[in-house]
Parts: structure tokens; C-alpha cells; sequence
């Protein structure tokens, strides 16, 4: 069945593309706006189409910039961070230069 859609399918398209080529001329005036209006829709089509086809490819690449930036900042953070007990030593070292003139 579906061989004989398909046979019926070229048959019509055959039809209509002849049609479409032996059609004589209507003499009608359709000015500059219908151009205008065409020409836009055209471009629309066109424009649409390329939006998709660079959110496609743009938004994994964006992906991937970020993992990089976050992993950078990431490592950047614990180059600069200094030991745990550097710090508490720092602290321990001041609370007791206070407590040493709370004594005085």
C-alpha cells in the first residue's frame, strides 16, 4: 500500500508543479508592500533558522566555559587559602599579646 501512496504522491506533485508552470499572467498589481511583506517573511525564516543552529552549538560551548572558569577559581582558592593551623596560630599568637597587657 504505501508503494502505491507514494507513486500517488509524485503523480500529484508532477500535477501541480505543471500546473504552476503553465498558469498565464493575472495582471494584477501588488505593489511594493506585498514585496516588502514577502522579503520580510523570507528573512524571518532565514533569521529563525540561524538562531536555532547558534543556540545549538553556542549553549555547550557557554557550558564549558563556565566548568572551566569554576575550576579555575576553584584551584585559584585553594592556592591562596593557608593552612588551618597557620591561621589559628596567628590568632593564638595576638590573644595572647592581649591577654599579656590585659595582665599589666
Amino acid at each position: 500500500m504505501p508503494i502505491v501512496m507514494n507513486n500517488r504522491l509524485g503523480r500529484n506533485c508532477g500535477v501541480a508543479v505543471a500546473l504552476a508552470l503553465l498558469a498565464l499572467p493575472a495582471h494584477a498589481y501588488l505593489g511594493p508592500g506585498m514585496g516588502i511583506g514577502a522579503f520580510g517573511v523570507f528573512l524571518g525564516i532565514i533569521v529563525s533558522f540561524l538562531v536555532a543552529v547558534f543556540s545549538l552549538i553556542w549553549f555547550p560551548i557557554k557550558r564549558r566555559i563556565r566548568a572551566k572558569k569554576m575550576k579555575a577559581s576553584a584551584e585559584a582558592q585553594t592556592e591562596t587559602e593557608a593552612p588551618d593551623n597557620a591561621c589559628h596560630q596567628g590568632h593564638e599568637a595576638a590573644d595572647n599579646s592581649l591577654q599579656a597587657r590585659d595582665i599589666k
